[in-house]
């Protein structure tokens, strides 16, 4: 077994060996092992949109990876009346930012969570990006402009908004240029531009790389770049429903939810399908 990855599997954790080599037709049924302890809910009691395994602490979180603090001490959530959560991971506690219309969360960090206003246009339209410190204190309005959609690093990342959406990916809009705000200036930078693919952002790599879904057609996107600077986006994958991504010393890792497959690049090479499960 070359490692034991844990995924998400519609909301409730479990592990995935990876082999040293794929198997035939990259499908084995006994990749998957479940875990118990995978099987999360939300300190209110509401089930989660999605869990992360929390390698500091030893344990599953009720959350997407991108609401979890880089150091995993804490995370948010917004819960169904629309109050605003921070959560500190190893005790549990559970402290309210804001409560009602607090903003949808898209990132936290050891300071603030950073959260988005719906404007109604679509589903996943919004506005502006504000960040609520983690202390209690006042919320601080950052940008009354922009759609934003992932925190990393001290940086936010969002797409222009065109009322365009991949069908599947209810939570972002699909756009033409990729933006770039810089916390620490709170300045904005159009950092990719395409005149004719459209742009989903999957996720952003632990040093601060956006992984990116995109293509010609609004309707359907099969194309995976890596943003590896401002207007550098190198294609490294080919695949129609990667939703999460990473690059680490071992190579690159994109994991496929609707296929629940994994493709896997040693180094510096093109991902191949590693994984079914």
């Amino acid at each position: 077994m070359l490692c034991r990855m844990p995924v998400d599997v519609n909301g409730v954790g479990a592990w995935v060996d990876i082999p040293a080599q794929p198997p035939v037709n990259g499908y084995d049924p006994n990749m998957q092992v479940s875990d118990p302890a995978g099987d999360v809910r939300l300190p209110d009691g509401e089930a989660p949109t999605g869990v992360t395994y929390n390698w500091t602490l030893k344990k599953w979180l009720p959350v997407p990876r991108q609401l979890v603090a880089p150091d995993g001490s804490h995370y948010t959530y917004e819960d169904s009346a629309h109050s605003l959560h921070l959560v500190d991971g190893a005790s549990g506690t559970d402290t309210v930012l804001a409560a009602g219309g607090g903003g949808i969360p898209i990132g936290v960090d050891a300071n603030y969570v950073y959260v988005v206003t719906p404007n109604g246009s679509v589903p996943a339209g919004r506005n502006g990006l504000t960040e609520v410190p983690t202390s209690g204190a006042a919320a601080i309005p950052i940008t009354s402009s922009g759609s934003w959609y992932m925190v990393s690093g001290g940086e936010v990342w969002g797409l222009d908004q065109q009322g365009k959406t991949f069908p599947g990916f209810t939570d972002q809009i699909a756009g033409h240029v990729l933006d770039r705000l810089d916390l620490a200036t709170k300045a904005a930078t159009a950092w990719l531009t395409s005149t004719d693919a459209y742009y989903v952002i999957t996720d952003v790599t632990s040093s601060g790389e956006p992984i990116l879904l995109g293509g010609t057609n609004q309707y359907y996107a099969d194309t995976e770049y890596l943003v590896t600077g401002q207007g550098q986006a190198p294609v490294i994958g080919g695949e129609i429903d990667i939703w999460d991504g990473e690059i680490d010393k071992y190579g690159t890792w994109l994991v496929g939810t609707e296929s629940a497959a994994i493709w896997y690049g040693a180094g510096s090479s093109s991902p191949t399908l590693w994984a079914k499960y």
